[in-house]
């Protein structure tokens, strides 16, 4: 994995900070211990690439089943982010837990 995370966590929920490093193509493995959390409800990616010019038009996308992430292209409809080191690409989540979590 080759990203790191800044969280402020909020009971059983959390909101991060996240730069993927390096991006290996199929996509970036999260765990939900990363973020506090031990029951998952629900996760909200919110892309901030208009706010950064490096961003290269990606958008992040999350497989739940697998806490992939994968950085797909805005420009063209599902091309996905070649392998690339030095990428430094952030995004921010709100992730949800279930109360008692």
């Amino acid at each position: 994995m080759s990203h790191s995370t800044s969280i402020v966590s909020l009971g059983t929920s959390a909101v991060a900070q996240v730069t993927i490093n390096d991006y290996t193509q199929g996509g970036e493995q999260f765990t939900l211990t990363e973020f506090g959390v031990t029951s998952l409800v629900n996760v909200h990616l919110m892309n901030i690439s208009p706010l950064i010019p490096r961003s290269n038009g990606l958008l992040p996308t999350l497989n739940p089943a697998t806490g992939v992430v994968t950085l797909m292209s805005q420009v063209a409809t599902g091309v996905e982010c070649p392998t690339t080191t030095g990428l430094n690409y952030t995004f921010f989540c709100i992730v949800q837990g279930a109360v008692g979590s």
